[in-house]
């Protein structure tokens, strides 16, 4: 289940934002963190931009934290954590 002010909120300002989050919830829910590589937009079927400010929306609405912000080479993901507002 989500929020229904989430759902409703992010539906309204980023659809792709939405989307995005409903894929973290699918396969890291349970996870209190996870990576965000953008190898991930590209699975989405995605352009790397509109991936990004997916993410960013995410991030703006304290759904997700970045807490690793990675790029150390191909196997340093920036790694997430979620935010308080992640009901």
């Amino acid at each position: 289940m989500v929020d229904h002010d989430l759902f409703d909120g992010l539906g309204k300002a980023n659809p792709d934002a939405l989307l995005l989050y409903l894929t973290l919830e699918r396969h890291h829910g349970g996870n209190d963190r996870f990576a965000l590589a953008k190898a991930m937009a590209a699975s989405m079927g995605w352009s790397l931009a509109r991936w990004k400010v997916a993410r960013s929306a995410l991030v703006q609405a304290e759904i997700i934290k970045c807490v690793h912000p990675g790029g150390r080479g191909p196997s340093d993901p920036p790694i997430y954590t979620w935010g308080p507002k992640n009901l």
